[in-house]
């Protein structure tokens, strides 16, 4: 059994499409949709169908709630939070390998706490892999993704699930389908 661990709806698609493609893990989504975001019930319809169209073996979401949009870094609290949820997790599926976000200080705040919760709890089963730091290029523990051509097609599809947040966050879809056509 292995685990994908995406900060918030969206982001499996957005940086593990090709993770999700080639392995089948099930996709855990960390942080409950935030409210002020947006309708919650939209967002999890939207992960539910994306994580189906990228052969997911499953979807479970989290129930950790978003820091404000303001803060720079997570509370200890919600480190807290977040690693009882993991734990929670390692208990219930004993995953072999386990996929989450870098650490990366430049980046955004909860997928770096995510990413550094997730090397306490599950250590050598993790794999990193970048989200908005160092670009848009899709890499893992330093390293490009391998892909197969049809799975550009699919992730595009799985992006457009997420029509909730084409005003909030289109530029990043669109940057990512600028990059693989030119």
């Amino acid at each position: 059994m292995d685990l994908f661990l995406s900060p918030h709806n969206d982001d499996e698609t957005l940086f593990g499409a090709f993770t999700i493609l080639k392995h089948r893990p099930i996709v855990v989504v960390v942080f409950y949709p935030d409210p002020r975001s947006g309708d919650p019930a939209t967002r999890l319809r939207e992960t539910t169908l994306a994580c189906r169209l990228l052969g997911a073996a499953g979807y479970k979401q989290g129930g950790v709630l978003q820091e404000p949009a303001d803060a720079r870094e997570c509370s200890h609290e919600k480190l807290m939070e977040i690693q009882g949820f993991l734990e929670m997790l390692d208990q219930q599926e004993k995953p072999e390998r386990v996929w989450a976000p870098a650490m990366s200080p430049n980046g955004n705040a909860e997928h770096a706490a995510v990413g550094h919760q997730a090397a306490v709890v599950f250590g050598d089963r993790v794999t990193h892999y970048h989200t908005y730091h160092g670009g848009r290029k899709v890499v893992q523990q330093n390293r490009p993704v391998p892909y197969e051509p049809s799975w550009i097609r699919l992730k595009h599809l799985a992006l457009a699930c997420y029509g909730s947040q084409y005003e909030k966050a289109g530029r990043h879809f669109m940057e990512d389908l600028r990059e693989w056509y030119a």
